[in-house]
C-alpha cells in the first residue's frame, strides 16, 4: 500500500512486508515526533485471550533486553482491537533480500552475521526467552553491516505455561528444529535455525528446499543435515561439521549455545586447511549377510558396558538353575549337547535395511517389514536367516507400518506423501495407494473388522477407518490433539477404543461412532503407545520424563511408572514373556520392563539410535530399527 493510514498515534506510511503473523510498516509516530516501524497483528489474535496474554508479557521481556544487535523495542500494546510492537525503524536490507540479490556470502561474510545474531540470542536464551523464527528474513543488517535479530513477537518463554498457538506450530518450516514437530521447545531450537541460517548464508539455499510441509517435516526430522561445500566449494569441510551439528536431531547434540556455534564456525573459518578433519563414516554392512555391527569408536565404552550387562544377566541364570537344584552338564561329557539359550539383550545380528530406518512389523510366517524413512521404501527379511529378501519401494517418507495376515498386505503409513501405501505380502510388490491427509503417521490393524486404522495431521488432526477389503477410506473423523502431532497410536478391539498420544494425554475415540469419549492425562509429550489387549492395559513411552505409563483403559488411571532411559520414544509389548521393550534414543538404548513387577530387568546398548521395535512372536527375538545405520539390530529377547 502507498496511502497514508492512521492506526492511533501512527500514521502508517507504507507497507515494509508481511506474513501470517502480520504486517510490517514504516511509520511516523506522532506522539514522539520520531519515523518508527510497527508490527501489527491480525485482529483475530487479539481476541484469542491466552495469545494476547504472552504477546503482552513477552513483548515487554524483549523490551527490557540490551543487547545491541536486538533491535530496539520503544512501546507495544493495543490499539483498535490489534496488537502491535513500536521498532526502531533499521534502514537496510533482511538477510533473505541480500541473498536473493547477490546470491551466496563469502564465509566471512556469512560467519559475522551469525556471530552478531548469536550474540542477539545468547542474550535473549539468558533472560529464558526463545525466538523461535530465526531465519533470513528476521536478520537485518545495516549500511554498515551491523545485524539486528528484530520480530521477537512469538518469542516464548521457558519459565512459562505454555500457551495456545494460532493453528500449526508456530514459526518458519524451513527452519525448524525436529523436536518443534513434537511440541518441544527450548532454547536448542534457535541454535538449530541459525545453523539453517548460516547454511543458507553459504549457499544462498535452505537446508532442504522442498516447499511441501510434510516433506519439511520429515527432512528435519529423519534427513542428514546438507553440506553447504558442496553447493559452493568455498566453504571448507570444518564448516560443514559445524553445521551438521548445529543441526543435530537431538538437542543434546549441537552446540551448548548459539555463541558456541558462532565461535565453532569462526575456528572453523581460521583453521588451516591441512587441520581440517572429516569424520570417516563405518562401512555399509552387506544386505544379504547378517553381521554383529561394529559402532563408531565413541560408542566402545557403551558397548563394552552392554556386553557387562549380558555377562551378568548370564551368570543370574546360572545361579538360579543352581537354587533350583539342578546340577550343571559338563560342557565335555557328551558331544551332542544343546548349546544354551542366548541372554536376554545378545545382539544376534545386524542387518542393512536402509536410509532412515526407523520401524518394524513382524507377521507370524517369520518375514519382517521396515520403512526405510529416507529411502521411501521397505525392506523384507527373512527373520530365520536373518537377511534382507527385497526391497518395495512406496510413497515418500515411511513412517510406520502394520501387518494384516489376513488381508496379506502390510500397510505403510507415509508421512510426506500424507498417503497408505498397501503392500502385497505374496508378491511383495505395492497394490494399492491410499490418499488420507498431509502427514501420515501410524498404521494399526484390525483384522476382525477389516479396518486399518491411521492418524493424520494436516488441517486439523485426524483418524481415518480404511477397508483392507477395498482399500478405501470407510469413515474419518477430526479430535483435537494440541501442540503435538498425533505420533502414537493403539486400538482395543475387544473395547472397541482408538488410543490417541496427544501433548499431554491419551485421546479415547470410539472406533463405532469414531467420536472422542475420553482424555486420560499422561504429563507432558506421550509418543509411543502399546496396548495388552487381554488386560485392557496400555503401554505409553513419555519422552520428556523418560518413562513408561502402565495405563488402566476401563478405569482411565496410571496403574505404575516405570524409569528407563533418555527420550524414550517407541515400544513394543511381547505379551508371551510379559516384557515390554523401549527405545532410549538420547541414551541409544533399549530397555527391557517385566510387566508383572512394572520393573526393569535389562538395558542393551544397540550402537546406534533406536526407533521402532518389534517382536517374533515365533522366536521372542527382538527387532530393533537403527535409525542413525540404517540397520535393523536383532537381540536376544525374554523367551
Amino acid at each position: 500500500m502507498t496511502h497514508r493510514v492512521s492506526f492511533g498515534r501512527y500514521t502508517l506510511e507504507h507497507l515494509l512486508g508481511e506474513g501470517g503473523m502480520g504486517q510490517v510498516w514504516s511509520a511516523f509516530d506522532t506522539q514522539t515526533r520520531r519515523r518508527v516501524a510497527v508490527k501489527v497483528l491480525p485482529a483475530d489474535f487479539a481476541r484469542d485471550d491466552e495469545y494476547r496474554t504472552r504477546f503482552l508479557r513477552e513483548a515487554q521481556a524483549t523490551a527490557s533486553l540490551q543487547e545491541p544487535h536486538v533491535v530496539p523495542i520503544h512501546d507495544f500494546g493495543e490499539i483498535e482491537g490489534r496488537l502491535f510492537i513500536d521498532m526502531a525503524l533499521i534502514v537496510g536490507d533482511d538477510v533473505g533480500t541480500v541473498l536473493r540479490r547477490s546470491g551466496p556470502m563469502t564465509p566471512a561474510e556469512a560467519i559475522s552475521v551469525v556471530e552478531q545474531t548469536a550474540a542477539a540470542l545468547d542474550a535473549a536464551h539468558a533472560i529464558g526467552l526463545v525466538h523461535r523464527d530465526v531465519k533470513p528474513s528476521n536478520i537485518v543488517t545495516h549500511a554498515t553491516g551491523f545485524v539486528y535479530l528484530i520480530d521477537f513477537g512469538i518469542a516464548w518463554r521457558q519459565d512459562q505455561p505454555t500457551l495456545t498457538e494460532q493453528g500449526a506450530a508456530v514459526g518458519t518450516w524451513a527452519y525448524m528444529a525436529p523436536e518443534r514437530f513434537e511440541g518441544e521447545l527450548s532454547a536448542q531450537v534457535d541454535v538449530y535455525s541459525l545453523a539453517c541460517v548460516l547454511y543458507e548464508c553459504l549457499t544462498g539455499s535452505k537446508p532442504f528446499v522442498n516447499p511441501e510441509p510434510a516433506q519439511q517435516l520429515v527432512a528435519h526430522m529423519f534427513h542428514d543435515p546438507p553440506r553447504a561445500g558442496a553447493v559452493n566449494p568455498a566453504v571448507p569441510a570444518a564448516l560443514d561439521e559445524v553445521i551438521a551439528r548445529g543441526m543435530a536431531k537431538r538437542p543434546g547434540d549441537r552446540h551448548e549455545s548459539a555463541g558456541a556455534l558462532a565461535a565453532a564456525a569462526r575456528a572453523a573459518l581460521d583453521m588451516p586447511a591441512r587441520l581440517a578433519v572429516t569424520e570417516v563414516a563405518a562401512p555399509r554392512l552387506a544386505a544379504t549377510t547378517p553381521q554383529v555391527a561394529t559402532g563408531p569408536r565413541r560408542n566402545t565404552r557403551r558397548a563394552a558396558l552392554g556386553a557387562v550387562s549380558v555377562a551378568v544377566l548370564a551368570v543370574a541364570a546360572i545361579g538360579v538353575a543352581a537354587m533350583d537344584g539342578e546340577t550343571p552338564q559338563d560342557p565335555q561329557s557328551s558331544t551332542e549337547a544343546t548349546a544354551p539359550p542366548d541372554p536376554p539383550g545378545s545382539i544376534l545380528a545386524t542387518i542393512a535395511t536402509g536410509a532412515g530406518t526407523n520401524a518394524v512389523a513382524i507377521d507370524p510366517d517369520g518375514y519382517a517389514y521396515v520403512s526405510n524413512g529416507t529411502d521411501g521404501s521397505v525392506a523384507v527379511l527373512d527373520t530365520t536367516e536373518r537377511v534382507l529378501l527385497t526391497t518395495t519401494n512406496v510413497e515418500a517418507g515411511p513412517i510406520a507400518l502394520a501387518v494384516d495376515t489376513a488381508a496379506k498386505s502390510v500397510y505403510v503409513a507415509n508421512a510426506r506423501s500424507g498417503t497408505l501405501s498397501v503392500i502385497d505380502t505374496g508378491t511383495r510388490t505395492l497394490r494399492a495407494t491410499i490418499e488420507l491427509d498431509v502427514i501420515a503417521l501410524t498404521a494399526v490393524v484390525d483384522p476382525a473388522a477389516r479396518t486399518v486404522y491411521s492418524t493424520t495431521h494436516g488441517s486439523a488432526d485426524t483418524l481415518f477407518a480404511v477397508d483392507t477389503a477395498t482399500d478405501e477410506v470407510r469413515t474419518s473423523t477430526t479430535f483435537d490433539c494440541g501442540r503435538s502431532f498425533p505420533f502414537g497410536l493403539a486400538v482395543d478391539t475387544e473395547l472397541g477404543i482408538a488410543l490417541v498420544t496427544c501433548t499431554n494425554d491419551i485421546v479415547m475415540l470410539d472406533t463405532a461412532t469414531m467420536s472422542v469419549t475420553g482424555r486420560i492425562p499422561t504429563g507432558p509429550r506421550p509418543h509411543g503407545i502399546v496396548l495388552d489387549a487381554a488386560r485392557h492395559i496400555a503401554y505409553v513411552a513419555n519422552r520428556d520424563a523418560g518413562s513408561v505409563h502402565a495405563v488402566d483403559i476401563r478405569s482411565g488411571t496410571v496403574l505404575s511408572t516405570v524409569k528407563v532411559g533418555r527420550d524414550s520414544a517407541l515400544l513394543t509389548l511381547d505379551p508371551a514373556s510379559n516384557t515390554v521393550y523401549v527405545a532410549n534414543r538420547d541414551d541409544r538404548t533399549v530397555s527391557m520392563i517385566d510387566t508383572v513387577f512394572n520393573t526393569v530387568v535389562a538395558t542393551v546398548d544397540i550402537g546406534g539410535i533406536p526407533q521402532g521395535i518389534a517382536v517374533d512372536p515365533r522366536t521372542r527375538t527382538v527387532y530393533v530399527a537403527d535409525s542413525e545405520r540404517g540397520v535393523v539390530v536383532v537381540l536376544a529377547g525374554r523367551g
